[in-house]
């Protein structure tokens, strides 16, 4: 085996977060690591790393093309890692944005197309249970973006926050009311980010749900459930978002 008991724990984190931060598979990984600890041959990579013999050579190649190890007459030997790894963030970078650009022409091609598809006469419900936490974030945004004002209650999302801060990151300037329970801690992080977005804070007691209304008449309540997904009830009525806004407002003293 590549390595003793003392170390494993390190190694496989290791491992770890060159698969999950680098697109490194396991036998690469384990591989650019037996040579960082100074491994040289394919065939000691191969007894240390536990990787086969007739796949080592392939796996040493593909870290060589990648600017990770260089061959030598004496062997295999490490790029400095610093170095190598930085370069290999900013080519997974740009590839990621080139990537995103074509995405972004593919849907404006598949929008104008399907515009042309879809019913017009289909019946669009103003209420729905939505399941999953990208159905939420997609719901969300929606809301969030056809409104001018936001509100929201918070009580037991705060696993969810940072979802829900990438969400309001990327609307325009809002004006934005948080109304939270006394429970929920906010770090410095999160003070930042609301004083970034403009938001008012007000505490109170009376939060029993978190829950988002906007201007709009729109309503997403959470359901205080168990489940890892969240699940949220979306309404669209003027005047049952219009009760809940000003039930809120007069709650942190703004009404």
């Amino acid at each position: 085996m590549w390595c003793g008991l003392r170390e494993r724990g390190d190694l496989e984190e290791a491992v770890g977060i060159l698969r999950r931060y680098f697109e490194m598979n396991r036998y690469q990984a384990r591989a650019y690591i037996a040579v960082l600890r100074g491994y040289r041959t394919a065939r000691d990579v191969s007894r240390m790393a536990g990787i086969p013999l007739s796949r080592v050579y392939d796996v040493l190649g593909s870290l060589e093309q990648a600017g990770l190890v260089r061959r030598g007459e004496d062997g295999y030997a490490a790029m400095e890692p610093g170095t190598a790894l930085r370069s290999r963030l900013e080519r997974m970078r740009e590839n990621f944005e080139r990537e995103y650009g074509e995405r972004m022409i593919g849907l404006e091609r598949f929008l104008a197309t399907v515009s042309s598809l879809r019913r017009r006469d289909v019946v669009v419900g103003d209420s729905a249970v939505i399941r999953g936490l990208d159905g939420v974030m997609v719901k969300m945004m929606e809301a969030c973006g056809q409104a001018g004002e936001l509100v929201f209650t918070v009580r037991r999302a705060v696993k969810l926050k940072e979802e829900f801060k990438r969400v309001l990151e990327r609307l325009p300037r809002k004006k934005v009311l948080f109304l939270i329970h006394p429970s929920v801690e906010l770090d410095s992080d999160d003070l930042e980010f609301l004083k970034r977005i403009g938001a008012r804070i007000s505490r109170s007691s009376a939060v029993l749900l978190d829950m988002l209304v906007t201007d709009r008449g729109e309503a997403l309540i959470g359901l205080p459930l168990d489940d890892d997904e969240p699940v949220v009830v979306w309404v669209r009525h003027e005047g049952f978002a219009g009760s809940l806004h000003r039930a809120v407002l007069e709650e942190a003293g703004l009404g």
